[in-house]
């Protein structure tokens, strides 16, 4: 635990690092360009791997003042999801040796909130399997990402109404999923290109009652979450 304050606190949850395969950064070089962007704690998603938690105590230590939260992109030819707070290897091929209904109730048994990653990025042979196609029982998730890399072009504009009407209809048959949004960095926000956007673009803040692994995941599993698509300085209204 960073802090025992209870309040807002500022994250990314979709932030890739080298364990990814398909990405560069180590955790240090993540802490520092999320620090340096006012955020408080960034979820490691790499594909289908938790290895990086192997390497949290070491990179906690000399990070202080950013909480690094354990999960994993959920990565499938029908669709990527977010276990947040997950820890331990979940079964991916979906249709082989497992299915998804088992796949969400592994991440659920361990703790971590099921959340489907940029669900209309529909994309063809650009991003294969980016778009949720899965035949899921909506009742079992528990976030929605409602914008994937916030100032992305053209991406992340292009697809946000979509996904803000994907997330109103699961509100309206009652399903009231917890919406988040997270930059999808793979470089820890050096080099990037038009079609990639920094760790904190965008930022979803989370009320927690404390910065801590734990309390960030129930946050976001009770629907206390607020995303912002430029950045933490984006204006919020708090009553």
């Amino acid at each position: 635990t960073l802090s025992d304050e209870g309040r807002w606190y500022a994250g990314d949850l979709h932030v890739h690092s080298r364990e990814s395969g398909d990405a560069r950064p180590a955790l240090d070089e993540i802490a520092t360009f999320a620090r340096g962007r006012g955020l408080d704690f960034v979820v490691i998603s790499d594909h289908n791997v938790n290895t990086a938690v192997d390497f949290f105590t070491a990179a906690q230590a000399r990070h202080p003042d950013l909480l690094l939260v354990p999960g994993v992109e959920f990565t499938t030819y029908a669709g990527h999801a977010g276990g947040i707070g997950a820890t331990q290897h979940v079964d991916f091929r979906v249709g082989d040796t497992t299915t998804i209904d088992e796949a969400v109730a592994a991440f659920h048994d361990q703790g971590a909130v099921f959340a489907i990653n940029h669900p209309v990025l529909e994309l063809g042979t650009l991003c294969i399997g980016c778009a949720w196609e899965h035949d899921l029982d909506l009742d079992t998730v528990d976030a929605l990402e409602l914008t994937n890399g916030g100032g992305l072009q053209p991406f992340g504009w292009t697809f946000i109404d979509e996904a803000m009407a994907y997330w109103d209809a699961m509100c309206d048959e009652g399903r009231h999923v917890a919406p988040i949004g997270g930059s999808d960095d793979h470089k820890a926000g050096v080099d990037l290109n038009m079609f990639q956007s920094p760790i904190g673009d965008a930022t979803t803040m989370v009320w927690a009652e404390s910065l801590s692994p734990g309390d960030i995941v129930e946050g976001i599993r009770r629907g206390r979450t607020v995303v912002k698509l430029q950045g933490p300085a984006d204006p919020m209204i708090d009553f």
